[in-house]
């Protein structure tokens, strides 16, 4: 019984360490371990493949590019006079707290929220 006890606690103390030692060397800081570099191709990689899709349904589409894509994944953490780190603190990542169920848009008559 002890013996259990003991590799079971071993075992939590070294998870950490174990799963780190796992992650691959050349994990990149964006989105899902990606460099710079590859957001960037996946999100061109991504807008090529709307534009195709949304044209073969007889719609118009414009590709947005890689730093309009970046701005709106950085939108949804920020508000004007808050940096990024204050806002989580106070609003966490916004997905629960701050949701109205209405685009800025029709809540603001704007595009500013």
């Amino acid at each position: 019984m002890r013996k259990t006890i003991y590799l079971g606690l071993f075992g939590v103390l070294l998870a950490p360490a174990m799963a780190a030692a796992q992650a691959p060397k050349d994990l990149g800081t964006e989105e899902f371990g990606l460099s710079p570099r590859e957001l960037v191709q996946a999100i061109e990689k991504t807008e090529e493949l709307i534009a195709r899709c949304m044209s073969e349904q007889g719609f118009q589409y414009i590709a947005a590019d890689a730093n309009t894509v970046r701005a709106g994944m950085s939108a949804d953490k920020s508000l004007p006079g808050l940096s990024e780190e204050e806002f989580v603190n106070r609003y966490g990542f916004g997905v629960s707290t701050f949701y109205t169920g209405l685009p800025p848009q029709l809540a603001t008559g704007g595009t500013e929220p």
